[in-house]
């Protein structure tokens, strides 16, 4: 394989986390507002059903997508996902769609309207809106920046972090397309290196995990 270096480690960043006192404020509105939902695997949330809403997930797993071949985020258990909904507009062409059968909570943006003169949820909402630009940031310099190899590892190392019950109901390489664009050649053949390596373990397809740290170059 040909010898491909990546330029930084981008998962010196936390990503699991948006601000703890931001995230409590937003549940609040969305837990005293919002409606209690179930969506089945595979089910995709759109439209004006997405863009009106924030999100709260009680269960399982939402993917924000911008499109059949690309997604931006997945987000699980005690999440909130759509909190751009606020600003109309900002979202528009997104959706969601369910990796596994989910329950989650929906609330009307209405209700964030209403209430944005109360300091304390403006401010929430701006942290939060801030956290989401610099999560954004990092993945944009990934694509802009990386080579195949980078991008591979940027993924593979974010997936890592998930859930186990994510990472079984996802294709790893299906994973790393979507989230950074490089074709499913470059995607196996990096994956097969590595896995004769001895760096990752896979089966039936999902990464089981990192056995070592992946190398800035391979």
């Amino acid at each position: 394989m040909e010898s491909l270096e990546c330029s930084c480690d981008y998962m010196s960043l936390e990503w699991g986390h948006a601000p703890d006192q931001a995230v409590d404020v937003i549940k609040e509105v969305i837990k005293n507002h919002g409606v209690r939902q179930y969506a089945r695997q595979g089910q995709v949330i759109g439209g004006n059903p997405f863009l009106e809403h924030v999100f709260w997930v009680d269960s399982g797993v939402l993917l924000l997508r911008l499109s059949a071949q690309y997604s931006l985020g997945s987000f699980g258990r005690d999440k909130i996902v759509g909190v751009n909904n606020i600003f109309k507009g900002s979202m528009t062409g997104h959706y969601l769609e369910a990796v596994e059968d989910t329950h989650y909570t929906a609330c009307a943006v209405e209700h964030f309207c209403n209430k944005l003169g109360d300091g304390k949820l403006a401010l929430a909402v701006a942290e939060h809106v801030n956290w989401q630009a610099m999560i954004m940031a990092v993945y944009v310099s990934v694509i802009l920046k990386e080579n195949a190899y980078g991008k591979v590892k940027f993924a593979l190392e974010l997936l890592n972090r998930a859930s186990l019950n994510f990472r079984d109901h996802i294709s790893v390489v299906k994973f790393v397309c979507e989230r950074t664009g490089v074709s499913k050649a470059h995607a196996h053949a990096i994956l097969k290196q590595l896995r004769i390596g001895g760096y990752i373990e896979m089966t039936s397809g999902s990464l089981v995990r990192i056995f070592k740290t992946l190398p800035d170059a391979y």
